[in-house]
């Protein structure tokens, strides 16, 4: 035993050593390695496991320090045996970590550093907790998902920043902040930060490095270049494959084919990571899709492919990945498999094989699949919008090339793998968070997680509303570091919920439902009708409870012309008097809605999915006929996010069995608002929201009694909730968007309903908000998201149904219109039918008023069915009453008269 504690006396002497050379290294690493051996022949005992405990930590550092991953990984998992200290234990976690990352082990790096961060914040060094969150910070960074990479970097920043402010990590973290900025496409703001560093003259190569990214994504190519030039090859060979990308970016493909066959030389002098090779047959493809060789850059793509995929082997071009379990570099990933599609498409132009477009198709597919994988495993909405952005081009292609495979092969189910292709990623944000809670509900577990997710998505809205009002940079930095750790929190917890194998087996199964299974939720008088816009086109699906068509509309950017011209006429009619519209009107009938009424036309019901600018479109106010008519008149419309939500079986409601059924606020029915000291001008009077609410059955709130703090209290008390007031939307910046409510206070935070807190609301007992105010079914659009509007923030917050509102329109009217609509839902008609009628009645009653600026404006998004039952009118009930005395006294009679010989008989027997 002496002999071994003499030998790691040696070795420690040099671990602690400030002169350290190669071979100190390596005689400390032998060292170490002998004493291990050494002590695993003799028996165990307290004194043994802390010296092995420290040798192998030790052993595991050295070779961390030499770049030797898989023997420092090994080590600090064999020190983990011999410590049950919970602060030893958090380190040997993030070391682990740390080592799996480094070995692009991304499956085991998550376990281990996700292990750590739940331990309690008293545990693990100050210098762990930072590579704790720097690494998290990366980790996510390569999975795309910069939101969240961006918090956890400044996580680490505010640590270190609140210890010592000068330490030079403090300019690291500031680079990979940058990074993220850069990735999210803000490249001015990650050169300011960049030349900020800059001055410090520290961590030089991966700063020239990213500065040359960030030029290049402003297509500043020279700067970039330049940038690029001053990397050392040796400290980051990758900047070899920048240099080319850049290169061909500007048309010079001699330059780019050197420096990725440069690269390919010095690689096996350099120590490469496989990501740069990676990069690098992803941009040899580039550069033979440039050389129009779509045949040889498969052949790259594929490598690169295999690459980053991480479990994928398969060297055969016409094959891709199923399973992506275990992959890494998300957003490499997803780069390799859309070019690779597109090779596939050029290949087809180029020979005419029907087997090079099929080809595509699967690659399409798979890429899709790759996107819903990605989606699923986001734990935040603002990353999972992000990637749909980024990737809305993605289901457009496929979708082109699979309606191309079925001209060239129809009736063998292209069709249908069209409408899959547009609808499966409509509004599968909304539908996650519905089906999540849906579950949290049911389990009811005891520490009630989806009331612990609501309240910190609640947190999250309150501080960006804060964040509106302030002006003070460094407030406003106070307040995004506190959200930071909030959206850190909201990680967390739904980590946990994961640990729940049901609720796992929930989030990444594969929920939308097969046509039949759709064809089943819809009714005999019903037709499904969803639109998709491409370039040229708009496609038009159109289902029923029997039949499946579609309707390619070829002239897709002249109706597209003609709805925009019809929308601004309706937006900015005066009192709904505008020059003549007929020509209009009726190009709009013959191009656009005789094709769709010629297969969904003999269904009285329409339930319309619509997509980019339909979503501001009134079906309802266009012509149905050439006589004129309105498709009003004609058929009741409701709209929906996307197809799968009317699979969802909504329970019966009966609201007769409710005392207060509808509790609605009037804010503003006797004074307007001056919020001019706020920046928010004046919000003026509206006089008919009065009568628009007097005659609802419920617990009404007007005027000061209005409060934002009196809706949320009693939000969850009635099945119908009715808001006349104001609401504003921001289209440049949707948080910035509210509905009003009596400025109490006069602090807007606390008195109006701002967007982002709707979507953390839990309206379980919400069957209908009626949202009566300006444009609440407008907002920024998101391609296979839908609008991001009041109406979608309801019903992503519980509420089967909204009726909102789509541009400014008359108060009156809309009082009107909403009167009716409640005489109607009352007396048992569906929520479409009854608002179909009310618009009807107005028309009839305001014959000046016909125009469908007054009323259009109005439409019903979600479930479109009843919440009344179906009153029979009393003359109706009286005849069926004397219909069945009647048919009771005949019926009689004969039986009198049957039964007497029988009688008769049994008396005889007696």
């Amino acid at each position: 035993m002496k002999s071994i504690l003499s030998k790691y006396n040696r070795a420690d002497r040099l671990f602690y050593s400030s002169n350290n050379s190669p071979l100190k290294d390596s005689v400390c690493i032998a060292g170490f390695n002998e004493v291990i051996y050494e002590l695993n022949s003799i028996s165990r005992s307290v004194f043994i496991d802390s010296l092995l405990y420290q040798a192998n930590y030790k052993l595991g550092i050295m070779c961390d320090v030499n770049k030797d991953y898989a023997r420092a990984t090994s080590s600090y998992l064999q020190a983990m045996k011999y410590t049950s200290d919970s602060g030893k234990r958090f380190s040997l976690n993030v070391l682990s970590g740390s080592g799996y990352y480094n070995l692009n082990n991304f499956d085991s790096a998550s376990y281990f550093l996700l292990r750590a961060e739940e331990s309690p914040g008293e545990w693990g060094s100050f210098e762990d907790r930072i590579r704790l969150y720097n690494t998290l910070g990366v980790l996510y960074y390569d999975n795309g998902n910069y939101l969240q990479s961006k918090n956890y970097f400044n996580q680490a920043l505010q640590l270190i920043e609140a210890k010592n402010p000068s330490d030079d990590f403090v300019y690291s973290l500031q680079l990979n902040m940058a990074t993220c900025f850069y990735k999210l496409g803000l490249f001015e703001q990650a050169l300011i930060l960049y030349r900020k560093i800059l001055k410090f003259q520290l961590l030089p190569d991966p700063l020239y490095m990213n500065m040359g990214r960030a030029y290049a994504g402003l297509h500043q190519y020279t700067e970039a270049l330049a940038s690029f030039k001053k990397v050392k090859v040796r400290a980051i060979p990758g900047v070899l494959n920048e240099m080319a990308r850049t290169a061909l970016e500007t048309g010079n493909p001699d330059s780019a084919s050197a420096w990725l066959n440069q690269y390919q030389r010095e690689k096996k002098s350099i120590r490469s990571n496989s990501l740069d090779d990676g990069v690098n047959e992803l941009y040899s493809g580039d550069l033979d899709i440039f050389n129009n060789q779509p045949e040889s850059a498969l052949r790259h793509f594929q490598k690169s492919l295999i690459i980053f995929s991480g479990n994928f082997t398969d060297k055969d071009i016409h094959k891709n990945p199923g399973n992506f379990t275990g992959s890494f570099a998300y957003y490499r990933l997803f780069e390799v498999l859309v070019k690779k599609a597109s090779a596939w498409e050029m290949e087809y132009k180029r020979t005419s094989n029907p087997d090079d477009l099929k080809s595509a198709y699967d690659s399409y597919q798979s890429t899709i699949s790759f996107l819903s994988y990605i989606e699923r495993s986001y734990e935040m909405d603002d990353a999972k919008i992000l990637l749909k952005q980024k990737s809305s081009e993605v289901y457009t292609n496929a979708l082109i090339v699979c309606l191309e495979l079925n001209k060239l092969f129809p009736n063998t189910g292209y069709e249908e793998s069209a409408f899959l292709i547009t609808e499966k990623n409509k509004a599968s944000v909304m539908n996650a968070q519905l089906r999540e809670r849906s579950f949290l509900l049911s389990v009811r577990t005891g520490n009630d997680v989806a009331g612990q997710e609501r309240n910190i998505k609640f947190n999250i809205a309150r501080l960006n509303s804060k964040a509106e009002e302030e002006v003070n940079a460094q407030a406003l930095q106070k307040i995004n570091n506190e959200k930071s750790a909030y959206e850190i929190q909201l990680i967390n917890l739904r980590r946990k919920m994961e640990g729940d194998n049901r609720f796992y087996q929930l989030k990444y199964s594969d929920d939308f439902p097969a046509i039949e299974q759709l064809q089943k939720s819809i009714g005999s008088d019903q037709s499904l009708i969803s639109f998709y816009n491409t370039s040229e086109k708009i496609e038009v699906f159109v289902l029923t409870n029997s039949s499946f068509h579609l309707i390619e509309l070829d002239s897709g950017e002249a109706i597209r012309r003609n709805i925009i011209s019809w929308i601004r006429i309706l937006q900015t009619s005066e009192g709904g008097r505008h020059v003549n519209t007929n020509r209009l009107k009726e190009n709009l009938y013959i191009q656009f809605m005789k094709p769709v009424i010629s297969l969904a036309g003999n269904k009285d019901e329409w339930i319309i999915i619509p997509d980019g600018l339909l979503f501001l479109l009134p079906f309802e106010s266009l012509q149905g006929d050439m006589d004129g008519s309105l498709i009003l008149e004609k058929h009741t419309i409701s709209y929906e996010f996307s197809a799968r939500f009317i699979v969802e079986n909504r329970r019966y409601f009966n609201i007769q069995e409710v005392q207060d059924p509808v509790l609605s606020f009037a804010p503003f029915s006797q004074k307007g608002a001056d919020l001019k000291a706020e920046g928010m001008g004046w919000l003026e009077k509206l006089p008919y929201s009065k009568e628009e609410i007097s005659g609802l059955k419920g617990r009404r709130f007007e005027n000061q009694n209005a409060s934002k703090k009196e809706f949320i209290k009693n939000l969850n008390s009635c099945p119908i909730v009715h808001l006349a007031t104001h609401a504003i939307t921001d289209m440049d910046n949707p948080s910035a968007s509210y509905i009003a409510f009596f400025p109490a206070t006069g602090i807007r935070s606390e008195d109006f309903l701002f967007l982002d807190e709707i979507y953390s609301l839990r309206l379980d007992s919400c069957e209908l908000m009626v949202i009566s105010a300006c444009e609440t079914g407008r907002g920024e659009y998101i391609k296979n998201e839908g609008v991001m509007s009041f109406a979608r923030a309801f019903l992503y917050a519980g509420c089967p149904s909204t009726i909102n509102t789509l541009w400014k329109a008359d108060d009156h009217s809309t009082s009107e219109i909403f009167r009716i609509f409640y005489k109607y839902l009352e007396a048992g008609y569906s929520k479409s039918q009854a608002l179909q009628k009310a618009k009807i009645d107005f028309i009839k009653n305001n014959p000046v008023n016909r125009d469908p600026a007054f009323w259009s404006h109005i439409i019903l998004t979600g479930d479109p069915g009843s919440l009344y039952k179906k009153k029979q009118p009393w003359i109706w009930t009286a005849f069926v009453i004397a219909f069945g005395t009647i048919v009771f006294f005949l019926i009689g009679k004969r039986m009198k008269k049957k039964s007497t010989p029988f009688t008769a008989n049994i008396g005889i027997l007696k």
